[in-house]
């Protein structure tokens, strides 16, 4: 196991993986406490129980529906 770490871009390869999961976690963490947040200031109810208890689904459901919006240019 140590031959196969000693080599360049299999530890390489290794490092970069960990980074992006590290950006993606933490992104993802970031996401939910802002509209833990938010939804606090504004009294809204959704963030809170969207999925469950601690309101999972809601992230979720956010990126569903910016996933589902439509690129409308005009002809003119």
């Amino acid at each position: 196991m140590s031959a196969l770490l000693d080599n360049f871009w299999v530890f390489l390869v290794i490092k970069l993986l960990a980074v992006v999961v590290f950006v993606i976690v933490f992104a993802l963490v970031v996401i939910y406490a802002e509209l833990k947040v938010m939804a606090h200031m504004q009294a809204r109810i959704g963030p809170y129980f969207a999925g469950g208890r601690f309101g999972w689904a809601q992230p979720l459901a956010d990126a569903l529906k910016f996933l589902q919006k439509e690129d409308l240019v005009p002809a003119e």
